[in-house]
Parts: structure tokens; C-alpha cells; sequence
């Protein structure tokens, strides 16, 4: 959570319509983020967050990403979303959180992007990279992630689908889909009161929200992104036919309820709205071994796809 400093900055950026709401990061959100990272990651070398000066070509790669959204999509992003900035050494591919006035009111929220992890990268490039960060890499077992055709394999389509997941965050915010994230676990409601967050997971008694025992695994509390992996590159395969007994939809949603939101969100609105691809291939020894795909055509996907189609106003 950002407390503003300068609130009217925020206010009067959230003004400027959709698609001018994009911009180098202003000062503030790039100390917040590098005090988050440093406190985050105590052991490592703590690098200063740092502007980047948007390209003219980038630029335009992120407009005609929004452009491109769903109508609806873009019409529920109007009223919360403060805008979009760029940064470099962000992390991660990109952050979201909320900005606040001095007195705790919500102004709206704000997405970082990492400008440099886009700079080489066409979309299937960057969602490999990306989906294979949980695995030590091996030169037998490789990970291929498919989220764009042939004809639309560039750097537009990756910046659309990483906007969707923190589109996923910010339209998340005050909502009766799960709790906000920057709340402490005393203002929790019941599981049962959150309509997303009861489908895989529960509040346990001491606050901490848990998978439920028929959507965890064995190897999930390992998972992670963008940092040193935990996981053996063998277990690719084991990983993803576990996955695929779960209502999650990508491996990034099993990690917490919050990135099952925006992961789920985005894969929605990307495969089920937009009618485009999306797929996990492993290979070992360059042969294939498992295909991970077509979620939303599964019965596992049905109270996740009732909830969305009703939010989007879409066919489930």
C-alpha cells in the first residue's frame, strides 16, 4: 500500500483517459517498490528501483495492448485504475498495489512494469522465460509456453497478457471476490462470505489463507517466481498432472489467492473473451511429454468461469 504523499498527482493522473494513463514511474512509486524489494529480500544486494524513459515504439506497444481488451474490460478499469508506469529493475515482470490518502481513503491503484524484461522478448519468449523461473534449469527437460499465434508472436501481445493479471489486481480491490491484500488478517471475513476465494482456498484459524486439502500438492509450497528456483527441472511433468487435478489454471494461480485471481482473470479474458491461445508444452530429450491446456473448456473450471462470465457480462 502507498500512502501518497502527493495525492492530487494521483488524482489528477486517474483524469487523463485510459490509454494516456501511461507513463515513466513517478518518484514515489519508485522508492516505495525498492523499499519493498530491500525488506523483501534482505540478503541480497538491494539495487534502487529505477525510471525509464518510455520509447516511442513502446509506448505504442502498451496503448494498442489496452486498445485491444475487451470493451468491458477497459470500461471497469476507468474508475480505479491511476495508470501504468515503467521502471527498470522492478523485480518481476511487473507489480500492482493501491495508493491512499494520509487518512487511509483509496485513491486507486497503479501497475509497474518492468521495461527491461520486454525488451527482447516476444510473447511466447517472455511467458517461457516466465513459466520456466519455478525450475532449475536442465539441459533434458525444457518448458514451452505458448500465448500467441505465429503471426502475433511480439512484444504487444506479452505486454497484454501481463496487463491483464494486474488488470486481474487492481479490479480485485474492494470487491466480494477475496480480501484486499494489505489488510491484516483481523478484518478477514469468513471463507464462505469471499466467492472466489472459497473455491480453492479457506482462512485457517490463525489468518493465513491455505489451499484447500483437494486443490494442494505436494510440490506447490515450493513454487516460486523470479527468484532462485526450488524445484528440480525433472519434476516438470509431476508438477503439471498435479496441477491438473486442481480448479487452478496456471501454476502461478496455486501460489496465493491473490495471483489465483488476476492468473485466472487474465487466462479468461485472454482464452474465453479474446479467443487466444494459451498452453504449457514439456519435453524431455526433445521429445514431448505433457500438455497443459484447455482449462476453461474443463468442469473444474466451472464456478470460476460463472463468476467472471457474470463480472465481464459474458457467456460462461
Amino acid at each position: 500500500m502507498i500512502i501518497a504523499t502527493e495525492p492530487d498527482f494521483w488524482r489528477a493522473h486517474s483524469k487523463h483517459p485510459l490509454l494516456d494513463r501511461i507513463g515513466t514511474a513517478p518518484k514515489e512509486l519508485l522508492h516505495y517498490v525498492t523499499a519493498v524489494n530491500a525488506a523483501a529480500y534482505p540478503e541480497a544486494v538491494s539495487q534502487p528501483v529505477l525510471p525509464y524513459q518510455i520509447p516511442s515504439d513502446f509506448l505504442d506497444d502498451i496503448r494498442g495492448a489496452i486498445a485491444q481488451l475487451p470493451e468491458i474490460v477497459q470500461t471497469k478499469l476507468e474508475s480505479c485504475l491511476l495508470g501504468v508506469f515503467l521502471a527498470s529493475g522492478v523485480g518481476s515482470s511487473a507489480i500492482t498495489d493501491v495508493v491512499v490518502q494520509q487518512d487511509g481513503r483509496l485513491l486507486g491503484s497503479v501497475v509497474l512494469l518492468d521495461a527491461e524484461v520486454f525488451l527482447t522478448r516476444s510473447a511466447n519468449v517472455w511467458m517461457t522465460w516466465k513459466e520456466s523461473t519455478p525450475f532449475a534449469a536442465h539441459s533434458d527437460v525444457q518448458l514451452n509456453a505458448q500465448i500467441a499465434y505465429p503471426e502475433d508472436d511480439h512484444r504487444q501481445q506479452a505486454l497484454q497478457y501481463l496487463l491483464l493479471h494486474e488488470f486481474g489486481h487492481v479490479l480485485s480491490v474492494d470487491t466480494e471476490f477475496l480480501p484486499n491484500w494489505w489488510l491484516g488478517s483481523q478484518k478477514f471475513k469468513d471463507t464462505e462470505e469471499y466467492s472466489f476465494l472459497s473455491i480453492c482456498w479457506q482462512i485457517a484459524m490463525n489468518g493465513d489463507i491455505i489451499p484447500l486439502i483437494r486443490h494442494n500438492f505436494e510440490q506447490r509450497s515450493k513454487i516460486t517466481y523470479y527468484t532462485k528456483p526450488q524445484l528440480d527441472a525433472e519434476c516438470m511433468s509431476a508438477v503439471y498432472q498435479s496441477l491438473s487435478h486442481t480448479s487452478f489454471p496456471t501454476l502461478y494461480a496455486s501460489t496465493t489467492v491473490y495471483e489465483d485471481f488476476a492468473d485466472s482473470f487474465a487466462s479468461f479474458v485472454h482464452v474465453v473473451l479474446m479467443k487466444k491461445p494459451w498452453q504449457i508444452q514439456i519435453f524431455q530429450a526433445n521429445q514431448p511429454v505433457l500438455r497443459f491446456f484447455d482449462f476453461w473448456s474443463s468442469s473444474r473450471a466451472q464456478r470460476k468461469a460463472q463468476i467472471f462470465a457474470k463480472f465481464l457480462q459474458a457467456s460462461p
